[in-house]
Formats: C-alpha cells, sequence, structure tokens
C-alpha cells in the first residue's frame, strides 16, 4: 500500500462446469467477458498507482494468469469443496476475511474512473449502494435467516446492499464478519439450497434469478447485516445511496468517478447513447484513454 492507499483486493472462483447450477458461467462467451472485463477493470485501478491482490481458485488463477496482479492468493481447495456453486460470491466473503489492512474489494464490472483517495473518506467499512428488493426476493427468506442466524433476526428484507464496491479501514471487524459467515454457510447452505428447491424453484427458474440470489443472499444481506450487528449499525455506509432505479446507475456514469456495469438494460441504453461498439470498448475508449490522466 502506498501513499495510506487501501490496497484494492479482487476476487473469483469458477466451480465444477458439469454443475447444472453454474453452467451459465461456463460458457465460451461469458468466460471471455469476465476475463474482459478483469483486464479493463484492473487497468483503471493501476493507472490511479494501487496495490493489488487477486483472491481466486486454482483453476481461475491459471484462467486470469497474463494479467499482472501484485498478488495472486489461491482460496483453499478444502474450502471450496464444501461449498455449492449456489453460493458462488463466497470468494468474496473469503477475501474479506483474509485481507489484513484497509481494503476496497471491487468486481470486475467496476471500473474506478476517479482515484479513489479523492472520495474515500477513510470510512471503518462501506458498500456501494443500498438496493431495494422486492418482497418476492427478499421475504421467503426472513424465517430461514432468522433461523439460521437469530442475531439479525430484527433486518429489513427488503433492503440489501450492493457489494459491487466494498472495503474500508477497519479490516479486523470486517475480516471478523466475514469469518461469522463463512461459518454459517457451512453450516446451513443445505438449508438454504432445499428451502428454496422446495418452495421457489419454479419461480426462480421462470425468473432467470436461480443461480444467482443466493449467492447475493450471501453478501449482500447476510454479511452484511452480521457486520452491521456487530458494530450496531442501524444504516450501513454507502458511497452512492440508494439505488431504485436505472436512472440512478445512468448518474453515477456522468459523474465519472466510477461505474458498475450492471444488468443487461443498462449496456443496451450506454450503447444507445455512446454510439453502436460494444459495451466495453465504450467505457475504455471514452474514460481511460481520453479521461483517466494521472496528474
Amino acid at each position: 500500500m502506498t501513499n495510506n492507499k487501501p490496497v484494492i483486493i479482487f476476487s473469483h472462483v469458477q466451480f465444477p462446469k458439469t454443475h447444472t447450477v453454474y453452467n451459465w458461467m461456463s460458457s465460451e462467451k461469458t468466460l471471455n467477458l469476465v476475463l474482459q472485463k478483469a483486464e479493463l477493470s484492473l487497468k483503471f485501478v493501476q493507472r490511479h498507482g494501487y496495490e493489488t491482490i487477486l483472491y481466486v481458485d486454482e483453476e481461475s488463477a491459471n484462467f486470469l494468469k497474463h494479467l499482472p496482479y501484485d498478488t495472486v492468493k489461491i482460496i483453499k481447495p478444502s474450502l471450496l469443496k464444501r461449498i455449492s456453486p449456489h453460493f458462488w460470491s463466497v470468494g468474496k466473503i473469503y477475501a474479506y476475511s483474509q485481507t489484513r489492512k484497509p481494503f476496497v474489494h471491487i468486481d470486475f464490472d467496476v471500473f474506478l474512473f476517479e482515484d479513489f483517495v479523492k472520495w474515500y473518506n477513510n470510512w471503518p467499512f462501506f458498500s456501494f449502494a443500498k438496493e431495494k428488493w422486492t418482497k418476492t426476493l427478499s421475504k421467503p427468506f426472513a424465517k430461514l435467516i432468522e433461523h439460521c442466524v437469530p442475531e439479525i433476526s430484527n433486518v429489513d428484507y427488503l433492503y440489501s446492499y450492493n457489494c459491487s464496491v466494498f472495503g474500508g479501514k477497519d479490516f479486523n471487524s470486517i475480516n471478523k464478519a466475514a469469518r461469522k459467515t463463512l461459518s454459517v454457510l457451512l453450516n446451513h447452505q443445505r438449508e438454504f439450497i432445499e428451502y428454496t428447491e422446495k418452495h421457489f424453484l419454479k419461480v426462480y427458474k421462470a425468473a432467470g434469478v436461480m443461480p444467482w440470489y443466493l449467492a447475493l443472499l450471501l453478501e449482500q444481506v447476510i454479511f452484511i447485516h452480521i457486520l452491521m450487528h456487530e458494530q450496531n449499525l442501524i444504516e450501513f455506509p454507502t458511497i452512492t445511496g440508494t439505488k431504485d432505479s436505472l436512472d440512478d446507475f445512468i448518474s453515477d456514469f456522468k459523474k465519472l468517478k466510477m461505474f458498475h456495469l450492471w444488468g443487461d438494460e443498462l449496456k443496451t441504453t450506454i450503447q444507445t447513447c455512446f454510439g453502436s461498439e460494444t459495451f466495453l470498448k465504450i467505457i475504455e475508449k471514452y474514460f481511460y484513454t481520453n479521461c483517466c490522466k494521472i496528474q
């Protein structure tokens, strides 16, 4: 870490391609897109002079081996063997539990236009945004979460916290909450999966959300609210407020601080506004080339 900057960490986990829940992530087209986003996101971060750490499984380490991260750390295979691909965000939670210095974790689809130190307020911890979920997605799991993690039984399940950007200076508290989250996952993941398959499989499959919903539940609800409980927080700090609409995300794009490339509708909007090129080329052309110059 240089100039009192937090270290920037990334994570990625590839589960077996034969797993039916996870095969949507194993196509050549999807993996190529992951690689393109990872490369561009890293370019932005390194242009601002940050130390970088990548937490990955062994297969992902090989997949991303040509990208110049400062440090690559392998997630314990013994842990990943015990985790269902439903919870593919486990790599992120593991990274939170292991980083022993102030850090910011960003997803591969987050692009840092402006140096974090200009607007990173040295908060103990923060996330990208507070998001409003529908009752259909959040309410069904209320009783199950209360059973598995009784200390967060008073959670408002209509809201979650987007962790496309997450971190802070109080890494010890983050480490502790992440370890607790991993323990909850290892002890109760089968209950979450069976409950989902029994009560909501048809609904989730029809909506196309089954592969990602439990992963987001892990990072955006369970982990965040464990941390909030341990720190006696009523609200969790966010860097972009509450996100209830697509327009909110577009406004971040125009402010040129950072951008989370969220959802197919947003990608289409970017292409409509800036031209027919792929959205990653648009971001690279207009912002990495022209706007992110080191002073």
